[in-house]
């Protein structure tokens, strides 16, 4: 199905422009009828159709809607500040929140476990009840700030921005800190009035999607992180309850211990000194790592961290690259000069390095000179492709079409990021698998050394006796 930029004006003659999939024009013209809209113009996108099937859309589930909540708000003629107050009012939806009932469930479970658990294990008891109380009372906290986060906040934020569009100090909007860095970088930009309505109204949509591909990278890389954690918090509990346990049968009999089995032992020893606030520190340590890594993957600014790293760079970089390809197609698609759109989607990528970069390529291009200066982190874009934008209506067909080029090698940048995060994740679960294993033999040979030392000294005293 092909995708149409159109024009069309309401009945009191306010222009309005959007991005439509129809079948053909006629098809078009009735959909935008039924909206009470007369069809100005139309330009097709695609180039061709088979290139663009197959394409997985964003869930709709996985928006908050904003966007086109008040797209849909402002086709109806209602003033700016009144549609933006009404989405404000409306029942926000994000999947965090839609997951809060089912970890409460969850937590309500393990708590239900952990008080079976300190009935038939009185040895820890006291653990016990303290992950039966702790579980629950961490889920609702987080739940809480959750709720504050995601609809507190961006109610807040939209109830402000409304009395801003009512008293007329649309200036001021650039600043607010709820915008995305992207549609920061296009209000911020020389862009004509025109191309930023348009583009920031298909930007929305689009940052949600880049930005549940970011998501989608980090809990790839996630996974066997957690695991890890899940594993030392497990090691952590043990050192807790059964090595001292151990440790006073060692002492009893008199054993003189291995050196590996003393490191365990006093491993023990400073885990039970610490006691369940230590083990309430470690899984806090342990949850503030797992959050830091993944925001360190997700936001944009910290591409320049994982530069050194092998695969995982590559990978992030890849994912930079694409976000610059699709604002490109973006901004080329509605008329922004190649200049512009090259320094804003540069400036939008949230890289220092990228930013300085597509102010030395604007410049080259303003100057006329058709050959682009390498950047190390842009490298592999076909910015040779804004050579052929050229000003005017005839040079539409291609404006269209390097648009497209630049959105179809976003998704393919998109897609060889996220299989090359999966070949990443995977040797990391390799490692981790390959570490768990090493640290559990270690613990349990060190534990069961003594006592098989034990009773071959046993053995050869009843031997010498028989």
């Amino acid at each position: 199905m092909p995708t149409y930029k159109y024009q069309a004006a309401l009945a009191s003659g306010v222009s309005v422009f959007g991005i439509f999939d129809a079948d053909d024009l006629s098809t078009l013209q009735a959909y935008l009828q039924s909206r009470s809209m007369t069809l100005v113009g139309a330009t097709e996108l695609s180039i061709n159709s088979a290139m663009s099937s197959g394409q997985q859309e964003m869930p709709r589930f996985m928006q908050m809607r904003i966007g086109d909540r008040l797209r849909e708000a402002l086709l109806t003629g209602m003033p700016a500040h009144e549609a933006v107050r009404a989405i404000a009012e409306e029942p926000f939806e994000h999947p965090v929140l839609m997951m809060m009932p089912w970890a409460i469930f969850m937590s309500l479970f393990l708590a239900a476990v952990s008080l079976l658990g300190a009935l038939l294990i009185p040895e820890s008891r006291i653990v016990l009840l303290g992950a039966a109380a702790a579980v629950p009372l961490v889920t609702a906290l987080v739940w809480w700030s959750a709720h504050i986060w995601f609809v507190v906040r961006p109610q807040k934020m939209l109830l402000k921005m409304a009395r801003q569009l009512e008293s007329g100090a649309t200036t001021e909007l650039s600043g607010l800190g709820f915008l995305p860095s992207e549609l920061q970088a296009v209000m911020s930009s020389r862009l004509s009035s025109q191309a930023k309505s348009v583009s920031m109204a298909e930007l929305v949509p689009t940052i949600a999607g880049m930005q549940f591909q970011s998501h989608l990278f980090a809990m790839r890389i996630m996974g066997p992180l957690l695991a890890m954690a899940l594993l030392l918090i497990g090691l952590h509990v043990l050192m807790l309850t059964i090595v001292p346990q151990f440790t006073e049968i060692f002492i009893g009999f008199g054993v003189e211990l291995p050196g590996l089995t003393e490191l365990i032992c006093s491993i023990g020893k400073a885990a039970s000194v610490m006691g369940i606030p230590g083990l309430f520190c470690s899984i806090a340590a342990a949850m503030g790592i797992i959050a830091s890594i993944y925001a360190l993957l997700v936001l944009p600014r910290t591409a320049e961290i994982w530069e050194g790293i092998p695969v995982l760079g590559l990978s992030v970089r890849w994912l930079m690259q694409a976000r610059v390809a699709r604002i490109l197609g973006v901004l080329i698609r509605n008329d922004a000069p190649p200049a512009e759109a090259i320094e804003v989607a540069a400036k939008a990528s949230g890289v220092q390095s990228v930013a300085v970069d597509g102010v030395r390529i604007s410049e080259r291009i303003r100057s006329g000179v058709l050959e682009i200066p390498y950047s190390p982190q842009l490298s592999g874009l076909p910015l040779s492709l804004l050579f052929r934008v050229g000003p005017g209506k005839a040079a539409e067909p291609e404006r269209q079409q390097t648009a497209q080029a630049f959105q179809h090698y976003a998704s393919a940048l998109e897609q060889a990021s996220s299989g090359s995060g999966s070949f990443f994740a995977i040797l990391v679960e390799l490692f981790i698998v390959m570490s768990a294993g090493l640290l559990v033999g270690l613990v349990v040979i060190s534990l069961f050394l003594p006592l098989i030392r034990l009773l071959n000294d046993l053995s050869v005293v009843t031997w010498w006796l028989l």
